[in-house]
């Protein structure tokens, strides 16, 4: 029998991870949801997640079971740019379903 040593698992950044992101400025802190969208060499591009829909051409995510979230949450149309260290850990994934019409 081999011993095979406990491997912590990678937290890659992928397109389509659910990550919560905090972003401190002075003296506020802002912790949310998003949706990475795309990643570059030194930022990631994300799309927040919010309880209610203050916009009007927000998605709305029902199947949050995948994603890791515990209740349906609206995704913003515009895209924010966050530097790599900015976004935190992996809760949960969307589906490819999700990300399709997200790109839209």
């Amino acid at each position: 029998m081999k011993y095979r040593p406990y491997k912590t698992q990678e937290d890659r950044l992928l397109a389509g991870d659910v990550r919560r992101c905090t972003i401190y400025s002075g003296e506020l802190t802002e912790s949310f949801y998003a949706i990475v969208i795309a990643i570059t060499s030194d930022s990631v591009l994300v799309r927040r997640l919010f309880k209610d829909n203050g916009g009007t051409a927000r998605y709305l995510i029902e199947d949050v079971g995948p994603t890791g979230l515990e209740y349906a949450m609206f995704v913003d149309s515009r895209d924010t740019m966050l530097p790599v260290g900015k976004v935190g850990r992996k809760i949960g994934k969307a589906s490819k379903t999700d990300m399709r019409n997200i790109r839209l």
